[in-house]
């Protein structure tokens, strides 16, 4: 049994996964034998994956120079939330943000305020 199919009823950490066993959780999720995958901002950019919801769990991450946490940058965001709801997967997506009451109407403006974006394929 390969190393990863031992563990996957208990959840994989996607990215330290070989490209082998990241196929495999892959289609295992196009085929929904799995439901859920927990992803970090950066493989958000590289999961080419359908979902119909998304769940951003925070709007920050730690800056190491800035010796603190700051705000994703609009595109980060954006980028994280077009995972929901892909052509010719689905019609619809839902993407729920979580952050801070402060940051609250920035995200409001940013999921009320965009221009449709078209699959070109």
């Amino acid at each position: 049994m390969p190393h990863c199919q031992a563990y996957i009823l208990y959840g994989v950490g996607y990215g330290g996964l070989s490209l082998k066993d990241r196929n495999l959780v892959e289609n295992l999720f196009l085929c929904g034998d799995i439901q859920i995958i927990c992803t970090t901002n950066t493989l958000a950019h590289g999961v080419n994956l359908p979902a119909h919801t998304v769940v951003i769990k925070s709007t920050q991450n730690y800056n190491k120079k800035k010796g603190g946490y700051t705000e994703y940058d609009r595109s980060t965001v954006l980028q994280m939330c077009g995972r929901a709801g892909r052509p010719p997967f689905a019609d619809t997506g839902l993407v729920i943000i979580m952050t801070r009451k402060e940051t609250m109407l920035n995200y409001t403006y940013t999921a009320y305020h965009q221009t449709w974006v078209r699959d070109k394929s």
